[in-house]
């Protein structure tokens, strides 16, 4: 029985940091990168109109970081923050994010994000 194909964006300010997280996913078969965006200002007015899954989050961005981006956004979709910093994890969890990576993200450490998800997308499989 096929997956329904998980819908993902994106966002980092970073276009090598967006570019790992692509071909992390390239590994997945359900996960489809549906945009990506290289300002919090972009996403937000993209993921308003858009069904999204899986938002793979930066935080440390011009204008408006990942988590006043994600507190702004009325429909939240299960939310893996991406980042260098440390100090904001705690505030990510308050948020009820699925997981928090620190870059540079590896591949083992990927995959235990996306086992994470799939056990929230997929609770009968």
């Amino acid at each position: 029985m096929a997956l329904n194909p998980v819908k993902c964006v994106i966002v980092d300010d970073e276009e090598m940091a967006a570019k790992v997280i692509i071909s992390h996913l390239a590994h997945i078969a359900n996960f489809e990168v549906v945009g990506v965006y290289h300002s919090a200002v972009e996403a937000f007015l993209s993921l308003e109109n858009e069904d999204i899954d899986v938002l793979f989050l930066d935080i440390e961005m011009p204008k408006i970081s990942g988590i006043e981006m994600l507190k702004m956004l009325k429909k939240k979709p299960l939310t893996v923050l991406t980042t260098a910093h440390r100090e904001f994890a705690l505030e990510g969890f308050e948020l009820e994010v699925i997981d928090y990576l620190m870059k540079p993200i590896g591949l083992n450490r990927f995959l235990q994000s996306i086992s994470r998800l799939n056990k929230l997308l997929y609770p009968n499989h």
